[in-house]
């Protein structure tokens, strides 16, 4: 993705974080779909960028997974936190 190119995905609504003393916290359920914090629900939701990464439901498995899109040698998720 060249630097002029938009984004694949709109930019997501940022990750609000609470800082303790020493960390900071925050966890994705790829099951549900949903994160600890808000914006809650949906992975593509929170990210600020998201190429050739998709999530997959196999049902007939009983998977859920992140993965590259076919064909992607490569894949990149960035998120945007607001401290």
């Amino acid at each position: 993705m060249g630097s002029n190119a938009a984004p694949e995905t709109p930019l997501g609504a940022p990750i609000k974080l609470t800082q303790s003393a020493d960390h900071l916290e925050f966890s994705y359920n790829i099951v549900t779909d949903t994160y600890s914090q808000e914006p809650a629900k949906g992975f593509v939701s929170a990210t600020f960028e998201c190429e050739n990464i998709k999530r997959v439901e196999e049902n007939d498995w009983k998977f859920v997974y992140l993965c590259r899109k076919d064909g992607a040698k490569e894949g990149n998720v960035s998120l945007f936190l607001l401290l």
